[in-house]
């Protein structure tokens, strides 16, 4: 017990360490004209790779909405995937602060897979949940910012889901809203973090006011989780 303890002990500090030195080295790395331009430049590069995204996540939604058992397995796949390639871009640019996020994330939601803490059930899902899921994944879809003029329409299936950070931590929200318990704490925490961090910096540094609705998502989770902490102590207390 004392063990399990101390090893929950250090993975947390292990991510708040890594949480920390990503938000601290994006200010001293490089400068926002030179972020947006390497963001620029990966979306360039990796355009035809936009529309592959947009099907599969397409697809593999869809695929739990239809048919009446989710499979776990693909919605589990679809996060872990958008998160390592997002990493994957992010080293090839060298954008360091989403190399470690994006990879923390990764690893998070496999562990959180392989501990059956990554779970649908659409059914049983409240109704609060699907609607800001919902507003994930039209937004994470359907991204406007980064593509050309007429932004309505390109953003379909020009996007850079799956390349970039904000519509990649959109969808993973969404899939997120609708997990159903028993959930990973340290996932839910670290994606709301993150998708908090990144709102705030895009909004402010970049004008990306699009990330208002990542902001709202974001938020969402980190009460939802704050709420599933304190729900012990109430039943206690009704008890």
């Amino acid at each position: 017990m004392k063990e399990k303890f101390l090893k929950q002990i250090v993975g947390w500090m292990i991510i708040a360490f890594l949480i920390s030195f990503s938000c601290g080295i994006f200010f001293i790395y490089k400068s926002a004209k030179e972020i947006m331009f390497s963001m620029s430049v990966a979306l360039y590069f990796f355009k035809p790779y936009t529309v592959l995204t947009h099907v599969i996540f397409l697809t593999i939604l869809l695929q739990g909405v239809i048919f009446k058992r989710i499979n776990d397995e693909l919605y589990a796949g679809i996060m872990a995937f958008f998160a390592i390639t997002t990493a994957i871009i992010a080293i090839i640019f060298m954008i360091i602060p989403e190399i470690i996020l994006f990879t923390l994330i990764f690893v998070l939601t496999i562990n959180a897979y392989f501990n059956k803490e990554l779970t649908w059930d659409l059914k049983n899902t409240d109704y609060i949940s699907r609607i800001f899921a919902i507003l994930s994944f039209i937004f994470g879809f359907w991204y406007l910012f980064w593509v050309e003029s007429p932004v309505w329409l390109n953003a379909i299936f020009l996007s850079p889901l799956g390349i970039l950070n904000s519509p990649t931590l959109l969808t993973i929200c969404g899939f997120l809203c609708i997990n159903k318990e028993p959930r990973s704490s340290k996932l839910e925490l670290v994606v709301g973090i993150v998708s908090l961090w990144t709102g705030i910096i895009n909004i402010i540094m970049f004008k990306i006011y699009v990330d208002v609705v990542l902001l709202i998502v974001a938020l969402f989770l980190l009460i939802r989780i704050a709420y599933n902490l304190k729900k012990p102590e109430l039943n206690q207390k009704q008890a």
